[in-house]
């Protein structure tokens, strides 16, 4: 993003001594010498940085200002990131969840940033008498290593007051996530205190105005020769000044870089001879450190894969799993049995010298009441390792809240949870349903229930527990809340722009997670936007390089958008750490089949043969042959794929790679092999490319009922809606010679253009069809400029067979010519007998007899000049 400057009016101080120091805006009151803010008389708490931004947008209300031009404004001296600002934005919006809606008084503005609301007002006020402009000291508090303060003094562009200094000394560190604050500087980038009112001149009135320079610096002069009172005392304190100003610019250089810290959940001995707190006890631990935003906790099935593969065990594992994920310290329990009750004691440990850095321990009475236990010793604990009080409190939620614990039910989740996260998918269910059983308003067991049921393809299942658990949102904490909106928006009812808000949200709330950034890079490529999913994308992989899914998604983003030399930088990566699957492996195909490289194909191929991923690289290879016109291969490769993934159980996968094969086959013009196909398939439901190969194929009164089915089912889905459902819709119109219907059903599936090449085919196909040619040459283009949506798609071809068709409605017989020859290069294998292949040699040959210009000419459109370099 880049930076946007609003103009030389805003700027880190943003105030003067002369301006007022207090406002108002709506019911609330900001102070912003003393740093308090108010709401009808009562005190709201902010942090520092918070507190800076809501100054920013006092001094500036009613601007769109960056996200920039904010950070560079506050915080010029440290390395802001964004996601730290959009941490502030949040919180400043929670405080002021007052008489209207937080984020109805700061709003986002799409792509240029943040705009403040509200009417603010200021307040008139007496001078105050604590505040004096000179220099002073803070204290040092007692019993503390820190280093002595800064000397500093007042000043209102700094909104730091001599009464916060004496509270808040000098610190190398702040609350974790948060950087070290800055000290106030000028903007000429020099350190300045402050002396006094100055004049127009820019002297201080303090200063004899008879005095001429020269006479000035002869004073000086007698007096460094013969110091008087006067003299000892301005050198005494300029030493001290240089002195603790040399002391804070060493510090403030080698300040330490500030980060959330990554903590490890390790392994948890159980020693109470009872087998229900394994692993219960641990699972509760890292569901209570997941609420916090100032700690990156890995999952517990990733911590677990770490600690096997490494070398060592006990206590020298754990070095290797911290430098596998970063992280500064490892935590690990023990649970003992007492004469009444049980002992739960959390240790953590710091992984570079192993030294332990706290300890928390708490005593429960019975089994059920080691839950509520474990929630306190966590909160003492994240107390202990850093995380600020205000923020434990905000972000600690008992595991059950408001109803009585149950550890049986917290080990079935737990049991459950553990297989599902080694791919033991089917065994998961059963403990899962035992935990829901146990207690009915477990919503985090729900939401693991309805991901279980919606990977083993059982929509129905899957739609009634996440349902419920969404239901049940308000008893969970914000963490898990937005987790399972995002469920609901993705599995339940499909709403892709709630599904970007929630991510967006969660984002905002827990910037540190990988989680929402790449299932937000997802939906954005989902809903066609896949500029927009670059970022969030980047990040997820940078966020957890160890995640196989962030490289896939960061891959499919760049292929999107035809940034091919990336999309090789992305996929080697992953190969070199050792985190590749199929979909890696499937990209490199895909930009070798477009390079023409058929040793670079001929090596992703191999790399499949004889693992469970070899169906997948034989769709691939079907894909191909249907791109370059050999429909027969590309069947039998199509159908070996399927029998490959109905050897493997992965009948959903059979019955979409089938649906997708009926409609390549029924756009080629072979619509008894399409029919064929359709025959194979059992119903339409996620299977979309059949309804429109079943729209080509005429069946059309079977086609809107199902069409209907489906729609009346996903009522507020996006994709059915506006992608899916306009698609067949077009498909109908276009069988029945209606053209300008074809067109209107396409409407609502603009944004989707590069989502996949089916719409804007349809939509060609429709501009010729109504002897519309300059806008069906728009619509083809758009397919030959973005190869990268679908590598091996057979739309690509039947693009160039469009651009000629065009041409040729245009009078323009040697573009036309020329787009012919293309076409009959790309499928100059392909089978003698494709349909659609005997259309335009009978077309071409229609064009020889006729007098033309010289067909050695450039094709006219950009179009066409892609195909001939591709050719």
């Amino acid at each position: 993003m880049q930076a946007s400057r609003i103009g030389t009016s805003i700027s880190a101080s943003g105030s003067s001594p002369n301006q007022p120091q207090r406002f108002r805006f709506q019911d609330f009151e900001i102070d912003l010498s003393r740093r308090t803010l108010h709401r009808n008389g009562h005190s709201i708490f902010l942090g520092m940085r918070t507190f800076d931004v809501l100054s920013f947008f006092v001094r500036h209300p009613q601007r769109v200002i960056s996200k920039e031009t904010i950070a560079e404004a506050l915080w010029p001296e440290s390395l802001a990131e964004e996601s730290n600002l959009n941490q502030h934005i949040f919180l400043l919006r929670k405080a002021l969840s007052g008489t209207q809606s937080g984020d109805r008084l700061i709003v986002t503005i799409p792509k240029r940033g943040f705009q403040f609301t509200p009417r603010v007002i200021p307040v008139e006020d007496e001078p105050d008498p604590d505040i004096v402009p000179e220099v002073e000291i803070a204290p040092t508090p007692a019993n503390t290593d820190e280093p002595p303060p800064v000397l500093r003094s007042f000043d209102a562009a700094s909104h730091t007051s001599l009464e916060d200094l004496s509270r808040e000394p000098f610190r190398s560190r702040t609350k974790p996530g948060l950087r070290p604050e800055r000290r106030m500087k000028s903007q000429s980038g020099r350190r300045t205190r402050a002396t006094g009112p100055r004049s127009s001149a820019g002297r201080s009135e303090i200063e004899d105005e008879d005095d001429k320079p020269h006479s000035f610096a002869a004073r000086v002069f007698n007096g460094l020769l013969h110091p008087g009172p006067w003299q000892l005392a301005c050198i005494t304190f300029a030493i001290a000044v240089i002195g603790f100003g040399g002391f804070f610019l060493w510090r403030w250089a080698h300040r330490s870089a500030v980060h959330t810290p990554v903590l490890i959940i390790a392994e948890f001995t159980n020693n109470s001879g009872v087998p229900q707190f394994d692993p219960a006890a641990r699972t509760a631990v890292y569901l209570d450190f997941e609420q916090s935003p100032w700690f990156d906790v890995p999952a517990q099935a990733k911590v677990d894969q770490a600690l096997a593969a490494a070398k060592t065990k006990g206590a020298g594992a754990y070095g290797s799993v911290c430098r596998a994920f970063g992280a500064e310290s490892y935590l690990t329990g023990e649970v003992h049995r007492l004469t009444r009750g049980y002992l739960l004691t959390l240790s953590a440990f710091r992984c570079g010298s192993g030294r332990q850095a706290a300890v928390s321990r708490g005593i429960a009475e019975t089994t059920d009441g080691l839950v509520s236990v474990l929630d306190r010793v966590v909160w003492d604990m994240r107390r202990q390792l850093g995380e600020s009080p205000a923020s434990v409190s905000q972000y600690s939620r008992s595991l059950f809240e408001g109803r009585a614990s149950s550890l049986e039910a917290l080990k079935a989740f737990a049991d459950g949870d553990q297989l599902a996260n080694t791919g033991k998918l089917q065994d998961a269910v059963a403990p899962l349903q035992h935990a829901v059983e146990i207690d009915p308003q477990f919503a985090l067991a729900f939401a693991d229930l309805g991901g279980v049921y919606a990977d083993l393809g059982q929509r129905d299942f899957s739609v009634q527990a996440i349902t419920r658990a969404f239901q049940l949102r308000s008893t969970v904490d914000d963490r898990t809340r937005l987790f399972i909106a995002a469920m609901y928006n993705t599995l339940v009812t499909g709403d892709l722009r709630a599904g970007i808000h929630n991510y967006k949200d969660w984002i905002a709330e827990y910037p540190n997670g990988s989680t929402p950034f790449l299932k937000l890079a997802q939906l954005q490529i989902e809903s066609g936007n896949p500029a927009q999913a670059l970022d969030p994308a980047q990040r997820a992989v940078e966020l957890d390089p160890a995640n196989p899914e962030a490289y896939v998604v960061l891959a499919r983003a760049q292929m999107h958008l035809d940034q091919f030399e990336r999309v090789a930088e992305t996929c080697r990566l992953a190969i070199d750490r050792q985190i590749d699957g199929v979909e890696i492996h499937e990209f490199l195909l895909q930009t070798a089949f477009l390079r023409l490289d058929q040793a670079g194909i001929d090596e992703q191929i191999a790399w499949a043969r004889g693992k469970d991923a070899e169906p997948e690289m034989q769709w691939q290879q079907a894909l191909m042959d249907f791109a370059q016109g050999k429909a027969k291969a590309g069947a039998a490769m199509a159908n070996t794929a399927i029998a490959g993934f109905r050897a493997h159980g992965a009948d959903s996968r059979a019955a979409q790679v089938l649906a997708s094969m009926a409609r390549i086959e029924a756009e080629l013009g072979l619509i008894d092999a399409a029919e064929s196909t359709l025959s194979h398939i059992s119903g339409t439901e996620d299977y979309p490319d059949a309804l429109v190969a079943m729209a080509h194929a005429g069946m059309i009164t079977r086609t809107e009922e199902e069409l209907k089915a489906q729609l009346d089912a996903h009522l507020a889905s996006t994709l059915w809606q506006e992608y899916r459902g306009p698609q067949v819709r077009a498909a109908i119109a276009l069988n029945e010679q209606r053209p300008s219907d074809a067109i209107d059903a396409l409407k609502p599936a603009e944004s989707f253009d590069l989502s996949g090449f089916g719409v804007p085919a349809l939509r060609g196909r429709a501009y010729l069809m109504a002897h519309q040619p300059a806008e069906a040459t728009a619509e083809f283009s758009k397919i030959q400029g973005h190869s990268g949506v679908e590598p091996l798609s057979h739309d690509y071809p039947l693009a160039q067979l469009g651009l000629a068709r065009a041409d040729v409605q245009a009078g323009r017989t040697d573009d036309a010519r020329m787009a012919y020859r293309l076409l009959l290069q790309i499928w100059k294998d392909a089978d003698s007998d494709l349909p659609r292949l005997k259309e335009a040699k009978s077309e071409y040959a229609r064009l020889a007899g006729e007098t033309v210009r010289s067909s050695q000419a450039t094709p006219s459109h950009p179009a066409k000049r892609l195909a001939s370099a591709r050719r």
